[in-house]
């Protein structure tokens, strides 16, 4: 059974938030597509969260942001030890050496009074972190401040040094990988993420990164009907071996493929 998370509606404007979050887990896994060198996605997007009420993710709304929302650091400034996370499931495709990039910038309302906060966040060393302070590296973004050039409350998007593998038995059916983000400091603003295997990503490749698909079927906003093809690899199975459902070709399908029953 898959549980997901449902947040209220929130505004970041001129530097006044309205938070109302409710609290659950989610269970959505990131797909990178075939042949692809990259896995994107938008930071408010299909996260499970493991939440301190002192201080943890949350996500709001910005205008400025590339999906129009994003997570932020609220509570407490507990910079000592990430005490809250948000866990990105995802299924690889391509094997490599992977390098994480993220948009972001600091709220203005908590640099403008101090230039060196807002600006960090927990990076883990690894794939599959636990809640552990040894699995885990102040972002680089924490160089930033709010009197640099750029500011820190400007969108910038930076490349940490830490890189990932994905090894080749990570990229077989039903595999995971699970990217866990720590909570640091307050104020702290996530827009974007991408794994790339490019070590050299800069800003324009970033942006043209195209978000990853998920592995649900989702219905578009304003849209009255969902549709998709029976042979969908989003399907989940519960097989008999005696009769079952399979993907096959079928030329008359349209296109071309099927699911039939076999058995």
């Amino acid at each position: 059974m898959k549980t997901r998370t449902y947040y209220l509606a929130k505004n970041l404007s001129a530097g006044v938030m309205l938070f109302g979050a409710t609290m659950a887990n989610a269970a959505v896994t990131i797909l990178q597509s075939p042949g692809s060198s990259a896995v994107a996605w938008e930071a408010e997007n299909y996260g499970a969260y493991l939440s301190d009420p002192r201080e943890y993710w949350t996500p709001t709304n910005d205008a400025a942001a590339s999906g129009g929302n994003v997570l932020y650091i609220l509570g407490d400034n507990l910079t000592a030890v990430p005490i809250s996370f948000v866990d990105y499931t995802i299924h690889f495709a391509t094997p490599g050496t992977y390098k994480l990039y993220y948009r972001w910038r600091a709220d203005a309302v908590w640099a403008n009074a101090d230039r060196f906060t807002a600006n960090s966040i927990y990076i883990p060393t690894t794939f599959n972190a636990n809640t552990n302070l040894t699995n885990y590296v102040i972002a680089a973004s924490n160089g930033s401040d709010a009197q640099g050039n750029p500011s820190s409350t400007n969108y910038t998007v930076i490349g940490e040094p830490g890189l990932f593998t994905v090894t080749p038995s990570m990229v077989n059916p039903g595999a995971i990988a699970v990217l866990r983000i720590g909570t640091r400091e307050r104020g702290f603003i996530l827009d974007r993420l991408v794994l790339s295997t490019d070590a050299a990503l800069n800003e324009s490749g970033f942006n043209a990164t195209l978000n990853s698909d998920i592995d649900i079927i989702v219905q578009s906003a304003a849209s009255t009907y969902v549709a998709f093809e029976a042979e969908t690899f989003k399907g989940a199975y519960l097989s008999d071996p005696r009769e079952y459902w399979t993907p096959t070709n079928d030329s008359r399908g349209q296109r071309r493929r099927g699911a039939v029953r076999a058995g």
